[in-house]
């Protein structure tokens, strides 16, 4: 082409092609002028041969100390007392520079005491950048920590990870803003995440069972699934408990508590003794002296 564009320290190139007429039969010497200082410019081949018809390739190679900007190099061609010449527009661009940006997404996060909260932190690379970026948080007020997971983004740098904000039950209310930093291959970046800290939740759960009814023949074994949910933080322990089973039917749970939320595999298995009839089960969930119960009616066959 008769423009090229390179960026310093790189190389470029631009086909030169001579073509001969009235029985022109010489080989043309290629030579150039006016290119810039760390530039040098070599032919492959160095001469079209004879009779002078041909192409050549013109490297452009530019030096990482090339100023950058527009050049004009003009190319000679000199055979058999003849000089004719063409020009390559030559633009040397700067290098890019290896960068990164650093992210959190959101950028408000409310947590109410004893509870966590959680903000993406992503990382964008370019220029040739490739390194490892380490994270680490600092503005955390008395009562709160944070974690990162993970730790930091792998080279080339480019990733995301999850800030874990924990707040102790002892955290003070109110409002402070975390700052969260990014360093790798020598280039630090920050951002920012507001975190409001509230009052405490009360915590609480409810309790439920599926299915709600069924039947089971004498001799024969089932069960349903006790369901605890929390909210408001709750992570207590809450103990299973069963009452209202027949003569003849012996119920267990597995596991026998939850903490927080999960739930139990309530077994009941039927003797062979066991009387005829319809019976509500009344299961019920104890934590600290509050209780939650659910019914499970079932059918003795």
């Amino acid at each position: 082409p008769a423009s090229v564009s390179v960026v310093v320290g790189n190389s470029g190139s631009s086909t030169i092609t001579t073509a001969v007429s009235g029985g022109f039969d010489a080989a043309i010497g290629l030579t150039t002028t006016g290119q810039p200082s760390g530039v040098t410019v070599t032919f492959s081949p160095a001469s079209i041969a004879a009779p002078g018809s041909g192409s050549s390739t013109a490297k452009l190679a530019v030096a990482s100390t090339t100023t950058p900007g527009t050049y004009t190099i003009t190319v000679s061609g000199t055979g058999g007392g003849i000089t004719h010449t063409a020009t390559i527009s030559l633009t040397v661009t700067s290098a890019p520079v290896p960068a990164f940006t650093l992210a959190a997404s959101p950028t408000s996060v409310s947590v109410a005491k004893g509870s966590t909260g959680k903000s993406t932190m992503t990382t964008t690379v370019s220029g040739g950048f490739n390194a490892a970026i380490a994270l680490s948080a600092s503005g955390l007020p008395t009562g709160v920590t944070a974690a990162f997971s993970p730790t930091s983004i792998a080279a080339p740098g480019s990733g995301s990870s999850t800030l874990t904000l924990t707040v102790a039950s002892t955290a003070a209310t109110g409002t402070s803003t975390i700052t969260i930093t990014g360093t790798g291959g020598g280039i630090t970046h920050t951002a920012t995440v507001s975190l409001t800290v509230t009052a405490a939740v009360a915590g609480t759960y409810t309790i439920s069972v599926s299915p709600t009814s069924g039947y089971l023949y004498r001799g024969q074994s089932g069960y349903a699934v006790v369901t605890i949910t929390g909210s408001g933080g709750f992570d207590s322990a809450v103990s299973l408990s069963a009452t209202g089973i027949p003569s003849g039917v012996t119920g267990s749970f597995s596991p026998t508590s939850i903490t927080g939320s999960g739930s139990s595999d309530f077994t009941l298995s039927v003797s062979r003794r066991a009387p005829y009839g319809t019976f509500p089960i009344t299961i019920t969930g104890t934590s600290g002296g509050v209780s939650h119960s659910t019914t499970l009616t079932f059918s003795v066959y």
